[in-house]
């Protein structure tokens, strides 16, 4: 499984990346949503974690869900942050967790998410 890493922030993207290598997960940072688009084009299967507070297309979640339903997406925020946490879902994201749980524990984060294929 793939996921993509879509975050601006160099240092969250690399603590997550990091954390999710060394369970042997294979991770790509895009930074823009027509880079995810592309590599969701290309790969057509992946879990796609967004760093809400930097996107700035706000239909590219819908775009994506309705393009690649089986695509697992993962929104992280400031826990304090509960209007956006509550519109990310309304978008159709399928989990939304705080930043502190995705840049500690984003291994655990991808088996809620694909529960099934991990041992």
């Amino acid at each position: 499984m793939k996921v993509v890493l879509w975050d601006r922030n160099l240092i969250t993207a690399q603590r997550i990346r990091s954390l999710l290598a060394e369970r042997g997960v294979e991770v790509k940072v895009l930074s823009s949503y027509q880079a995810v688009e592309d590599f969701l084009k290309e790969v057509g299967d992946a879990a796609v974690f967004v760093n809400l507070e930097a996107l700035t297309q706000e239909d590219a979640l819908i775009n994506i869900k309705r393009t690649y339903p089986h695509v697992k997406l993962v929104g992280y925020c400031g826990h304090k942050n509960v209007s956006l946490q509550e519109k990310a879902k309304s978008m159709g994201v399928d989990l939304v967790v705080p930043n502190s749980v995705i840049t500690m524990q984003p291994y655990e984060v991808l088996k809620k998410v694909l529960p099934g294929i991990w041992l």
